[in-house]
Formats: C-alpha cells, structure tokens, sequence
C-alpha cells in the first residue's frame, strides 16, 4: 500500500525541521551544548531589537534589502530565544514579513503552514536531538524515559536553553515521552515547580529560574543567569562532624547578618540557603530538628546559591571538619557560565553585538 500522503502541515513541520538540521551543517554548531540563537543571528547580518510589544511575541520584518528581527523585552530570556529562533525560522525559510502573537508561538490554536514550518524550525534549532540526548544522559535520565516528572521537564528545558512548554512539546514530537506524560505534564506552571525546587521557596525575581544539581552530576557545566538560584542538594552525615562548605573567595554568604551589607564586586555567587534535611529509613524526608534526635542519622545538605554577575566560574564545595584546615574527605564542583539577566548584556534596544555596526548607519553632524 502507498504511504499516507502528509498534510499540508505535517509537510510544512518536516521543511522547517529539515531547514534547522541544514543550518546546523552550514553553521557547523556545537549542538552538545545550548545553541547561541543570539549569535547566529548576529552573525547573519539580521538586526536584531528587543522592546516591549504588549501582547506581540516577535516580529520579521524587511527594510529594503535589511532583514531584522523584534523580539518582545518583556518575556523571559528562554520564551526570547524561542522567539528570535522561530523569526530566524521565516527568514532562512524565506517567508514573507510577519507580526506573531502567542498562538504563533505556542501552536494554541490551528497554524498556516508558514508558522508550522517556522515553529518547527525553532524546536528543531534550538533542540537538536544531540542536545537532547547529551542533556538526558548529564541528568542521568534515560534517552527515551517515557514519562519525566515536571521538575525533570523543566530542569531539562533549563539545559537546553528553551522554554518549558517548547521543551516538553519538542520532547513530544521526538517520542521521547508518552502523549499521556506530555497533557500531564502541559497543565504544570514552571513557577510552581520553581517552588518545589526551592523547597516552597521561589528566585527573588519572578522570571529568575531554580536550578538544582546532585552529587552525580559533579563536573557538569551549567548555564544560569544572573539572579538564577542554584540548588545543590549532597549527602551528608553531621554526627561525623565532616560538612560541606565553600572553599572559594568568589562565593559570599549572605545568611549571615555582617555579610550582606556590601556585595564585592568580584563576586559571583552568594549563599541564600544553608540546610540539613535528614532522612529516616522508612519516614521519608524530615527537617533538620526531627533527624537530629537520631544520632548518626544522614541526610542531605541543601545549599541555594544565587547567580550574582556574568562571567565563568567553578562552584567548588569540599566535606571536612569545620575546626580542621585540612582533612577533606571529598569535593564537588560545578562549572559555570553565567550569562546576563537580559539578552547580551541588555533587556532592551539593540543586540549588544550589533551596536557598534549602529553607529555605521547613523546620520553624522554637518
């Protein structure tokens, strides 16, 4: 029997994929780290704005024989991204100039072929199945897992540098997870699983994100943004006396009363959150108070650093003896690229990139 003939969509969801791998050839991009969408762009001689646009999510405009890209300055950074890869989709697809509110974005209601082909470009850009499978394998999660829980979705979509409702609608279309896991995991709000991973406790700023890591991910890089909390939850027994702790200048704690009142500049993380969490073998997980009344009783640590300025970083942690200066009995480390709150450096104007190429097409004084 003949195949099915695909829909008009489906055809133009497969160009637009296909469109995304053929860039990544051209481009020859890293896709075992997030995709720099910001820089692509740059780097294609697209202007690229980001202002406030009320309800717009993006635009793709031409001027003349100048194509460029508005990105609404309001969203946050992961909806930006997915924003500008999905504009950059009309341009290489070569669609006509168009305005996109968030059905565009979101794929809420039916879609025209052109935004199928371009939200599909955007999924498959910025989520190429090599990121993916790299992101699956760093979070010690299966390559196809079937079903993830919500704080697994949007710590992978962290990774990944995308969206949580792209990430999970992505993780979707690659079959990675069940259509039951995908409509379970579509009614969840990142902001209350930004709570839960802060233990009821959310980022100071609204459009921050919570990240957290265990003891199996040491080594790992991770790509936060300033204000982002990172929490680092590793086993830990206090009746051994052996605790973790900080062993960088870089890191300040600012649960302390005399430590935050000045922030020093070379700064780049500070200590928010300090905590046991003991662990009794059959009552599940118990606060510090309870656990301490079993003498020997292990637990976790439960530390929350927040991203306090851009720059690369390595969070080191040793377990010793708080009274001794030597005697580690282990370390961990992170690696760290954190990047700004806004895109390159600004949350609204002109790329930070393009400034400089600005001032070439600015009328000078007579």
């Amino acid at each position: 029997m003949p195949g099915r003939r695909l829909s008009a969509l489906d055809q133009a969801r497969a160009s637009g994929s296909h469109e995304a791998a053929r860039q990544h050839a051209r481009l020859n991009t890293n896709q075992s780290r997030p995709i720099d969408v910001f820089k692509v762009v740059d780097q294609s001689g697209i202007w690229l704005m980001f202002q406030p646009m009320r309800n717009l999510y993006g635009a793709y405009i031409q001027e003349g024989a100048a194509p460029g890209i508005i990105v609404n300055a309001n969203h946050p950074l992961s909806v930006r991204r997915f924003t500008v890869a999905h504009e950059y989709g009309h341009h290489v697809l070569g669609h006509a100039p168009v305005v996109d509110d968030e059905h565009s974005l979101t794929g809420s209601r039916v879609l025209t072929p052109e935004e199928a082909a371009a939200q599909s470009f955007a999924a498959h850009f910025l989520m190429p199945l090599q990121l993916v499978n790299t992101m699956l394998r760093q979070m010690n999660l299966p390559l196809d897992p079937g079903e993830l829980s919500p704080s697994q979705a949007y710590l992978l979509s962290l990774n990944m540098g995308s969206s949580y409702l792209a990430t999970v609608n992505h993780l979707r279309t690659l079959n990675k997870i069940s259509p039951q896991a995908a409509t379970i995991l579509r009614k969840e709000k990142p902001k209350d699983i930004k709570s839960e991973i802060g233990r009821g406790q959310r980022p100071p700023q609204v459009w921050a994100d919570a990240w957290l890591v265990s003891a199996q991910e040491a080594g790992r890089t991770l790509y936060p943004k300033v204000e982002d909390v990172l929490h680092v939850a590793l086993p830990e027994t206090p009746s051994t006396g052996f605790l973790w702790s900080v062993e960088d200048p870089g890191v300040i704690d600012t649960t302390r009363p005399n430590d935050d009142a000045t922030i020093p500049t070379h700064a780049f993380l500070s200590i928010e959150m300090s905590s046991f969490e003991g662990r009794f073998p059959d009552h599940g997980l118990l606060n510090w108070q309870h656990s301490a009344m079993r003498f020997g009783a292990g637990g976790t640590r439960h530390l929350a650093f927040r991203a306090l300025r851009p720059g690369r970083f390595i969070l080191r942690l040793v377990k010793r003896r708080p009274w001794e200066q030597s005697g580690i009995t282990e370390a961990f480390e992170l690696n760290l690229s954190i990047s700004p709150a806004g895109t390159g450096g600004i949350v609204q104007g002109v790329s930070i990139r393009q400034q400089p190429l600005l001032s070439l097409h600015l009328p000078t004084a007579a």
